[in-house]
């Protein structure tokens, strides 16, 4: 349905502007004669104007409402003028409350432009462009505080990471201090420990030294045997 929507629109914009370039260049202007041949749908007058009938009681009542919005136009085809008339009842339309809801952006876009082709030539139009663009300014409010809201919720999870990551270098920094910590004691033990070693290297030394001294022997026994006290 959205693909369809779209495709229309496009259609129907390009319509626009080949009339647009049409009229401009004083050629005859036969795409919406072309367009409107496709269908068989009931017309009647209003105001001169030969318009479908699904949409003459809209125009009646934007002709009693605003005037005669055609007076001073400069189209050429009078069946252009009525498809322009037409458009801008689609458009009144589409801007209803209960038919606004699906309108994007592309869309109101697309009814400015139109609407600016009409005001070009000489149909009053402000009435319902300025209703247009309160719409596109409402609906990017609404995208802006969307994508707002977004940010928003994004700078809380890049706060929530960096606490997050805070945490850890801290951690990461008290593990490295432990274990720098474990490397000291274990160095020191080594150290204390080579202390001993040598230590108990030098009295054997010196008890291999005192061996070999005369008389060590003797000495030794006697010691051994309590005749010294």
């Amino acid at each position: 349905m959205a693909g369809r929507k779209r495709r229309a629109e496009c259609e129907y914009g390009e319509a626009a502007e080949e009339a647009h370039h049409r009229i401009h260049h004083k050629q005859p202007c036969t795409v919406y004669e072309e367009v409107e041949s496709s269908y068989n749908h009931g017309y009647e007058y209003v105001a001169e104007h030969r318009v479908k009938t699904e949409f003459t009681p809209l125009i009646r009542a934007i002709f009693k409402k605003y005037g005669d919005i055609t007076i001073g136009n400069d189209v050429k085809s009078s069946n252009l003028l009525c498809i322009f008339l037409e458009r801008i009842c689609h458009v009144y339309q589409r801007l209803e409350p209960a038919d606004c809801l699906d309108l994007t952006r592309v869309e109101l876009q697309g009814m400015i432009s139109e609407i600016r082709l009409f005001k070009r030539h000489k149909l009053d139009v402000e009435w319902i462009l300025e209703r247009v663009e309160y719409k596109l300014i409402e609906f990017m409010n609404k995208e802006l505080g969307g994508y707002e809201a977004q940010v928003c919720s994004l700078q809380k999870k890049i706060s929530s990471i960096k606490a997050e990551l805070i945490v850890m270098k801290q951690e990461v920094a008290a593990a490295a201090d432990i274990k720098a910590g474990v490397i000291a004691l274990d160095e020191e033990q080594v150290g204390a420990g080579e202390e001993v070693r040598g230590e108990v290297r030098s009295a054997v030394r010196r008890s291999t030294r005192l061996r070999k001294q005369p008389g060590w022997h003797e000495a030794f026994c006697l010691l051994d045997s309590g005749d010294l006290w």
